[in-house]
């Protein structure tokens, strides 16, 4: 028998269970991811679940980060290589029992465990967030790392996969050495890469990448031209900005939404930056079936009453305030923590009459008020959160870090 070809005996059906299904797992889920940083508004109702809609804090920070792409590739792409090469020459071991090729599943294991640590050391310690659908495939990489490693466990040293052991109790420690260095890596790589990936600067742009700058945007404000114009008139919203500003935007948000909270930030310093040539009209659109009919499963629960809190909040002049409050606290809203007992202490630190609040809450007229919002989205063709409008015309989804470079250009070609 060639000493590269092993006999079917010595194969343990287990093991390469794992080694497929870690790496099927990868490759789907990799799938998901490319196609969530590509389109986070096309996002299905599983990733949705999963990140909230567009992105959660999580996917939707990591998604936007200095690490979410190498050579001008999503991450995930890469992944989806590997995770398919490994089943694909999985496959081919179990063929022709060709020992070099479990090798090459080795290795692979174990450099897709190294990235997925450094990865998550950054996520953790740099952006301080967890993005779930990336942590599912680490977690398809440790299964398979752990059948590769329980399969080479039964090689013996004639197959070089690795030295003769006596058994496997001197092998431990070793591997428990060699977890360690790893996952003494996820501190240290995002040390480093918090300090080799800063904050891009603006100055001093490289006039090829310029050139690129020049011609997203010009794509970007293309795809704007060609939607229709639609009718935003409707109640009465909350405004910011000049009135009779040349250029008015209309926001459709989510109090619950992550992207919303980031998008809030961004509006308000466009305000402040151009607040002759703007105005700024905020409409509801809680994803939440309590009051949203266009939703097949539950996705903010709770949106629905914070949204109406603004309303109340707005009866009494203090939408904006409510408004804030809500985005910058956004995560104690979650998991059901919204109860009307809360809303009305948020109300009280606003300075807000909490009897007329609570009044307000319960009344059928803040409920109209919301769904006159929710229906005028679902005419405009609002599917996800947010949604900008910009003189009735729908704005293509804008990935953050590109926000204030492109709408600064938007925001003076249209209301020069």
């Amino acid at each position: 028998m060639n000493k590269n070809t092993e006999s079917d005996s010595t194969i343990n059906k287990y093991n390469f269970f794992l080694i497929l299904f870690g790496a099927i797992v990868g490759v789907v889920f990799s799938g998901i991811l490319i196609r969530h940083h590509v389109d986070p508004n096309a996002s299905g109702s599983f990733v949705q679940q999963m990140c909230g809609t567009d992105a959660n804090s999580g996917c939707g920070l990591v998604n936007q980060s200095a690490l979410s792409s190498f050579l001008g590739m999503p991450i995930a792409f890469w992944g989806f290589l590997l995770y398919g090469t490994v089943v694909l020459t999985t496959a081919f071991y179990l063929y022709t029992r060709e020992i070099f090729l479990l090798q090459k599943v080795l290795w692979m294991s174990f450099f897709a465990a190294l990235v997925d640590i450094i990865l998550l050391g950054y996520s953790v310690l740099i952006l301080k967030t967890i993005c779930r659908l990336c942590v599912i495939t680490y977690l398809g990489t440790l299964v398979m790392l752990m059948g590769v490693v329980f399969e080479m466990l039964k090689k013996k040293s004639e197959h070089g996969l690795l030295p003769e052991f006596k058994s496997v109790k001197n092998i431990a420690p070793g591997l428990w050495v060699l977890f360690a260095v790893l996952f003494s890596l996820l501190p240290l790589s995002g040390w480093y890469l918090g300090l080799a990936n800063p904050a891009p600067v603006q100055a001093g742009i490289d006039p090829q990448m310029q050139k690129m700058i020049d011609a997203a945007f010009e794509d970007y404000y293309a795809e704007y031209k060609k939607a229709d114009k639609v009718d935003l008139s409707g109640p009465e919203a909350p405004i910011k900005g000049n009135p009779a500003a040349k250029l008015e935007f209309v926001e459709f948000a989510d109090p619950l939404c992550p992207y919303c909270a980031l998008y809030a930030v961004k509006m308000k310093e466009l305000v402040m930056k151009y607040p002759d040539k703007i105005s700024v009209r905020f409409r509801h659109y809680p994803l939440d079936k309590n009051c949203n009919s266009g939703m097949q499963r539950q996705l903010h629960e709770g949106a629905c009453a914070l949204s109406a809190a603004k309303v109340c909040a707005g009866e009494q002049g203090k939408f904006w305030e409510m408004h804030d409050s809500i985005f910058t606290n956004q995560r104690s809203w979650s998991d059901g923590a919204v109860t009307l007992p809360k809303l009305g202490q948020t109300a009280s630190s606003l300075g807000l009459n909490e009897k007329q609040f609570m009044s307000c809450m319960n009344s059928n007229a803040t409920k109209a008020r919301v769904s006159a919002d929710l229906n005028m989205g679902n005419k405009a063709g609002v599917t996800g959160t947010p949604t900008l409008f910009a003189n009735g015309r729908k704005m293509p989804g804008l990935r953050v870090e590109f926000f204030d470079l492109f709408m600064s250009r938007f925001i003076e070609r249209e209301a020069r």
